[in-house]
């Protein structure tokens, strides 16, 4: 047992995520009467831009792409009389933008068009990050639309028409907003070699519906390239949370525990700089719930939180176990999946899966702490083992302890609504009360009389 929890140990670190650096670009102008340039006032915008540990800049999450902040032209105030109707126009028109709402703007300013579309934007990273470059989302595709857009192949694979045996290749494509299904149709033998899963590739097609959801009938695809200027980063789905401010959830739920063998093990963990690398990174799952970066830190959050509150009506419980185990029952993720492009199972992960490789890798952290328990480590390891209540949901053993009982219903609580809003998310209308078919819950699902407004 030592040398196989010594072996997963290696593999871990070996698999532990280093931060790449994140790009940001500051800057766009406007061009006065005579065709000059007047850059934006970067005194103004720098306070605002916030660096992280790594010295990588971030941006509130509210600080708008563009960086436009009170600029002013050089153009002399005595100029404006002769065009002062149209000039009164266009102001009232980009008073109408939100954007501007509450800025002063100068006359002067409003007299040339800000900026030319799709040129001279300045795309600044915000925490949650500019998922995808331009372009509507999947989520805000219509049956009718004629699209261009990019996306990253999640599947490929060829199939046949059954009334004539025509064969088409069918894929599965995907942004930071989720996932379309679509099929090529003539081209698809020449095309399907070119196209490798978990690349951007850009597509031309026309949206469709089909029983009841957008489909891209698609007309060209082909990888990206350099020339085409988007970055796979974009296009991963991410926490709406910063991934700093989650882990300061995390950190400060840890230092709510009491227990000392149990806070020792927590700050082991929150002081491994690989492991936090990691924690703030990784997913809580594939494709059902907290599918994305930062779902991991996010779905344990939510479970303590779901945990403390039963624990607060039954005195019986050991709230600084049970806290615990809602900490680092998911733990054993951050080496299940990989993350680097698409959400998918590491080698390892489909090998073993999440429960035994966070068994064991609490197993080798618990067995490095002196004079800790061994009634407390086996209750420990028992909420890992459990926490997913049945057998056929992936338990080895079922919960056999107030605290195992309390962690799998909070943990079914939370995976499972967050689940519903990611169908009510991905499938809301105007006017539509439920959802398809799930088959993994065998039921459909009730949104209310207005879904599209909540």
């Amino acid at each position: 047992m030592i040398a196989a929890s010594a072996t997963i140990i290696a593999d871990i670190r070996l698999r532990f995520f280093r931060p790449l650096p994140s790009k940001i670009i500051i800057g766009s102008f406007i061009r006065d009467q005579h065709g000059g340039r007047t850059n934006t006032l970067l005194a103004q915008v720098l306070p605002l831009i916030r660096m992280n540990k790594q010295g990588h800049a971030r941006s509130p999450a509210r600080l708008s792409h563009l960086l436009l902040l009170r600029c002013r032209c050089r153009a002399r105030h005595n100029h404006w009389g002769k065009n002062q109707r149209r000039l009164n126009k266009t102001k009232q028109r980009h008073q109408k933008n939100a954007r501007w709402a509450g800025e002063p703007i100068h006359h002067r300013l409003l007299k040339q068009r800000l900026i030319q579309k799709n040129r001279h934007r300045a795309h600044v990273a915000s925490n949650t990050g500019d998922l995808k470059t331009g372009g509507r989302m999947i989520t805000d595709m219509t049956s009718g639309q004629k699209i261009t857009e990019y996306f990253i192949l999640r599947r490929k694979d060829f199939r046949t028409k059954k009334d004539n045996n025509e064969t088409y290749l069918s894929v599965e494509l995907g942004d930071a907003s989720g996932r379309i299904f679509g099929s090529v149709w003539g081209t698809a033998v020449d095309i399907e070699p070119l196209l490798k899963v978990g690349q951007l590739v850009k597509v031309k097609a026309t949206v469709i519906d089909w029983h009841g959801r957008p489909f891209l009938s698609i007309n060209k695809i082909r990888p990206v390239n350099d020339g085409d200027g988007v970055s796979l980063e974009h296009f991963i789905p991410r926490s709406k949370k910063a991934p700093e401010k989650l882990f300061d959830e995390f950190t400060a739920l840890a230092n709510k525990v009491e227990n000392e063998p149990l806070k020792r093990l927590l700050q082991h963990i929150i002081n491994d700089e690989h492991m936090v690398a990691s924690l703030k990174r990784a997913p809580a799952g594939k494709l059902w719930h907290h599918c994305y970066l930062g779902g991991l830190l996010e779905h344990s959050i939510n479970v303590a939180h779901l945990a403390l509150s039963i624990a607060e009506h039954y005195p019986s419980i050991n709230r600084d176990l049970l806290l615990t185990g809602a900490l680092v029952h998911d733990i054993g993720k951050i080496v299940e999946y990989n993350w680097d492009g698409l959400v998918d199972f590491s080698d390892v992960g489909r090998l073993h899966g999440h429960i035994c490789i966070g068994y064991a890798l609490l197993a080798c952290l618990i067995d490095t702490i002196q004079d800790f328990p061994a009634s407390l480590r086996n209750e420990l390891l028992h909420l890992v083992l459990s926490h997913q209540g049945k057998q056929e949901h992936g338990s080895p053993v079922p919960p056999m302890t107030r605290e195992a009982f309390v962690l799998s219903y909070a943990d079914d609580i939370d995976s499972k609504l967050a689940a519903f809003d990611r169908i009510h998310e991905s499938e809301m209308e105007p006017g539509k009360k439920w959802s398809s078919y799930v088959k993994l819950l065998d039921r459909f699902l009730y949104f209310g009389q207005d879904s599209s407004q909540q």
